[in-house]
C-alpha cells in the first residue's frame, strides 16, 4: 500500500484501511460513532490515494474526516453514501453497485476492496480491475478472464501434448517450425 498506483486507484475503507466494525459497533448510533473515532488503522499508505470510496453513510463524514486527518492518510476525494439510515443502506443492498459505479465515473486503473464477493461485483458491474486485500488477488473483469483463459488454451496444450499442438499450428497456418529451430 505504499506504491504509486494508490495516486490512480479507488481504494475501500472498512476492511481496507481499517477493520470492518463488529456487528455490536455497527449500530448506526454511539457505538459506531465509537469505532469511526477509534479504530486502528490496518496501515497508513506513504501515497496520497485518489478517491476513498465507502458506503459509510453521509451522515459520518466529519467523523471519517478526521479519522483520516488524524492517521495521516491522504486523499484527493472521499465519495460516501448518501442514505438516511444504515438500515436504510442495507435495504438497498447495493454496496458493490454503488462502488462500481464510482469507479465506471473515475480515470482510476484499479479499486481496492477487502471482500472477494464485492471485488467480484465490482469487476463484473465497472469492467475495470480490483484488488481483494482479503485473498491478495487480483480480480478481473470476466471479459479480460474469458480472454486470458482463450490466450493460454494453446499453451496449455503445447505443454500437455506438444504433437497435437503442432498439428493444429500446421493446420492452421500451413506451416510449422522444425524441431531443428527448438532448443530442446
Amino acid at each position: 500500500m505504499h506504491h504509486m498506483l494508490l495516486a490512480q486507484s479507488c481504494v475501500d475503507i472498512d476492511g481496507v484501511l481499517c477493520r470492518d466494525p463488529s456487528e455490536a459497533e455497527n449500530d448506526d448510533g454511539p457505538e459506531y460513532a465509537r469505532f469511526l473515532a477509534d479504530v486502528q488503522p490496518r496501515f497508513v499508505p506513504s501515497v496520497r490515494i485518489r478517491y476513498l470510496v465507502t458506503c459509510r453513510l453521509e451522515k459520518y463524514r466529519s467523523l471519517t474526516e478526521e479519522w483520516l486527518s488524524r492517521h495521516g492518510i491522504g486523499y484527493d476525494r472521499l465519495v460516501m453514501m448518501d442514505l438516511p439510515t444504515k438500515a436504510a443502506r442495507v435495504a438497498s443492498g447495493s454496496h458493490a453497485t454503488f462502488k462500481a459505479s464510482v469507479y465506471r465515473r473515475t480515470d482510476t486503473q484499479l479499486f481496492i476492496e477487502s471482500s472477494r464477493e464485492q471485488a467480484d461485483d465490482i469487476a463484473r458491474l465497472s469492467g475495470g480491475d480490483v484488488l481483494c486485500t482479503d485473498t491478495m488477488e487480483f480480480v478481473l473483469p470476466p471479459v479480460i478472464r474469458g480472454h486470458i483463459r482463450r490466450q493460454t488454451r494453446p499453451l496449455r496444450l503445447l505443454r500437455e501434448n506438444p504433437r497435437e499442438f503442432f498439428r493444429k499450428l500446421k493446420a492452421r497456418f500451413g506451416y510449422y517450425l522444425p524441431k531443428a529451430d527448438w532448443p530442446i
